[in-house]
Formats: C-alpha cells, structure tokens, sequence
C-alpha cells in the first residue's frame, strides 16, 4: 500500500525542532491593529499609516500613443442580414422604444 504523498511531505519537510519552530513564531510583533476609525483619523490628519508602503508615482506628462490596431465591428455591424432570418429589429412608433418582430 502507497502511502499519501502530504504524509511523506510532512514527515520529511523540517529539520527544525518544535522548539525551534515555537522561538520562531513567538517572536513579540510591535505592530498594533488599527481600527477604521484611528486609519481615517490617521489619513485626516496627514500622518502616515504605520505598515503601510509609500508609493512615488509621478505623471509622465506623455502624449498617448496613438492605436494602431483597427476597430472591432459591432456584432450588428458584423452580421449580415440572412433572408431566410427569422426574428427581425422593428424601430416601433412612439419615443424611440424597440419592439422585437418575429416573422414565421
């Protein structure tokens, strides 16, 4: 009988010790979880928020590259009318509303 690869991972995966591993992960962490109330507070008042990386980014104050690729089609510029089609685009009377017309 195999066994389960993910036993063989976890029996072979550390050579630390528990102890090791336990000095690792108990390390005090000094930083405090803030509340959306003290972030906002924060932001308000121009102070940086702590854990938080600052990030420079300027404008190019580039023109934009013109496209090169040609426009796509609409689908409905895309398909051509069939004669045998079945359902057909009325522009009904009125306000600029769409019926749909099905011709059998």
């Amino acid at each position: 009988m195999r066994g389960c690869p993910v036993e063989q991972l976890d029996q072979t995966a550390s050579s630390h010790s528990d102890s090791e591993l336990t000095a690792e992960t108990s390390e005090p962490t000094e930083t405090k979880q803030l509340s959306f109330a003290e972030v906002m507070q924060l932001v308000q008042e121009g102070k940086e928020v702590p854990g938080v990386t600052k990030v420079d980014i300027e404008p190019s104050n580039q023109n934009p590259t013109p496209s090169t690729m040609e426009r796509m089609l609409k689908p409905w510029e895309n398909a051509s009318p069939s004669p045998d089609s079945a359902a057909l685009w009325d522009l009904g009377p009125g306000s600029g509303s769409t019926y749909l017309c099905l011709i059998l």
